[in-house]
Protein backbone atom coordinates (compact mmCIF):
# COMPACT_ATOMS: atom_id res chain seq x y z
CA UNK A 1 0.00 0.00 0.00
CA UNK A 2 2.98 2.30 -0.49
CA UNK A 3 2.30 5.55 -2.29
CA UNK A 4 -1.38 5.67 -1.28
CA UNK A 5 -3.31 8.38 0.51
CA UNK A 6 -4.01 8.39 4.23
CA UNK A 7 -7.75 8.30 3.45
CA UNK A 8 -7.33 5.10 1.41
CA UNK A 9 -5.33 3.41 4.17
CA UNK A 10 -7.83 4.51 6.82
CA UNK A 11 -10.76 3.13 4.81
CA UNK A 12 -9.02 -0.20 4.27
CA UNK A 13 -7.94 -0.51 7.91
CA UNK A 14 -11.48 0.28 9.07
CA UNK A 15 -12.90 -2.35 6.72
CA UNK A 16 -10.41 -4.94 7.99
CA UNK A 17 -11.44 -4.09 11.57
CA UNK A 18 -15.14 -4.32 10.66
CA UNK A 19 -14.53 -7.72 9.02
CA UNK A 20 -12.74 -9.00 12.12
CA UNK A 21 -9.40 -9.44 10.36
CA UNK A 22 -7.53 -7.01 12.63
CA UNK A 23 -8.15 -5.13 15.84
CA UNK A 24 -6.42 -2.24 17.57
CA UNK A 25 -5.11 -2.38 21.13
CA UNK A 26 -5.46 1.18 22.41
CA UNK A 27 -3.50 0.40 25.60
CA UNK A 28 -0.36 -0.91 23.87
CA UNK A 29 -1.02 1.07 20.65
CA UNK A 30 -0.61 -1.88 18.32
CA UNK A 31 -2.53 -3.66 15.58
CA UNK A 32 -3.52 -7.26 16.32
CA UNK A 33 -3.89 -9.61 13.34
CA UNK A 34 -6.75 -12.00 14.06
CA UNK A 35 -6.76 -13.83 10.72
CA UNK A 36 -3.23 -14.19 9.34
CA UNK A 37 -4.35 -16.50 6.52
CA UNK A 38 -6.73 -13.88 5.12
CA UNK A 39 -4.08 -11.17 5.46
CA UNK A 40 -1.46 -13.23 3.62
CA UNK A 41 -3.91 -13.87 0.77
CA UNK A 42 -4.99 -10.20 0.74
CA UNK A 43 -1.43 -8.94 0.28
CA UNK A 44 -0.43 -11.79 -2.09
CA UNK A 45 2.18 -13.03 0.36
CA UNK A 46 3.08 -16.05 -1.78
CA UNK A 47 4.61 -13.77 -4.43
CA UNK A 48 6.58 -11.62 -1.99
CA UNK A 49 10.39 -12.00 -2.16
CA UNK A 50 11.75 -13.71 0.96
CA UNK A 51 14.16 -10.86 1.75
CA UNK A 52 11.12 -8.56 2.25
CA UNK A 53 9.12 -11.06 4.28
CA UNK A 54 8.06 -10.10 7.80
CA UNK A 55 5.21 -12.65 8.08
CA UNK A 56 7.11 -15.94 8.05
Amino acid sequence: MCGTTREFISRNMNQLKKDGIISYDSVDHCIIVKNITFLRNYIHCESCPLHYCELS
